[in-house]
């Protein structure tokens, strides 16, 4: 019913992913904002379903997780895991 991003389409979208994890959790960007990521390197990209709940109605959304490394302020080079809406944009 509802389609999914071609790889083209994920590539072209990399920038609207949300970083969910630094360093597997030991970083905890949210809350310290001497964390700074100057880049990432995406090496895998898999479709998994967000689980989101509502009063009435559990909804399973497709998304991209994706893993790879990113590069700190400080140079160094943690693991990071981002998750990327997979679904077709309706244009």
């Amino acid at each position: 019913k509802y389609s999914l991003k071609t790889f083209a389409e994920l590539e072209a979208s990399l920038s609207q992913a949300s970083i969910q994890s630094l360093d597997q959790g030991a970083i905890n960007f949210l809350n310290n904002p001497t964390v700074k990521v100057i880049s990432i390197i995406v090496e895998n990209a898999a479709l998994a379903y967000l689980q989101e709940q509502g009063p009435a109605r559990q909804i399973l959304q497709p998304i991209f997780m994706l893993t790879g490394t990113a590069t700190l302020a400080d140079t160094k080079v943690v693991p990071v895991t981002l998750y990327l809406p997979a679904l077709k944009n309706k244009n």
